[in-house]
């Protein structure tokens, strides 16, 4: 089981602790497998209006460029947030993240970022890339305070609803 801890020069864990006073306890970063599928599925269900398919899930888990790291917290015997993302030559690219209802405004979305941005970064990524939907204000305001800036918006992009989505870059 990997933990945010086994990440060189990695402090995901205490940021986490420190920035959400109301989280119960620190927050460990774990893989995922096929056996959490479930777990992140209600998660994903839960979160957004056009959630992934298990297959997109599973295809994602087969795919030796992507990773899936759950969030768990002590006591809670489900995952409550997750993060799947690529490593792709110089660059992270975040795929989906997503937070238990439950769970939000507790800095676990800013952990399971800074988890994956260390990842990335101590296996030689230079940059990080992620798209968000225009209306995702709250989304939009983390990624900003993390660094990440602009580069282009992407029209219609968001299917049915044809909503834009921001392309937003993070410069190691």
């Amino acid at each position: 089981m990997l933990k945010a801890s086994d990440v060189e020069g990695h402090a995901a864990r205490a940021r986490s602790g420190e920035e959400a006073a109301s989280a119960p306890g620190p927050v460990e970063f774990v893989q995922g497998s096929p056996a959490d599928l479930e777990d992140v599925l209600t998660i994903e269900r839960l979160s957004f209006a056009a959630p992934w398919s298990p297959q997109f899930f599973l295809q994602e888990l087969a795919d030796r460029h992507s990773y899936l790291f759950l969030a768990r917290l002590p006591g809670e015997l489900r995952p409550v947030g997750f993060i799947c993302f690529w490593l792709l030559g110089p660059d992270v690219h975040i795929l989906n993240i997503a937070i238990h209802p439950g769970f939000r405004r507790r800095g676990i979305g800013r952990g399971l970022l800074d988890f994956a941005l260390e990842y990335g970064r101590a296996r030689g990524a230079r940059q990080a890339l992620l798209e968000v939907r225009r209306s995702n204000d709250p989304a939009i305001a983390l990624y900003e305070h993390l660094g990440f800036r602009l580069t282009r918006v992407r029209r219609a992009y968001y299917m049915p609803e044809q909503e834009d989505a921001l392309e937003m870059r993070l410069e190691f």
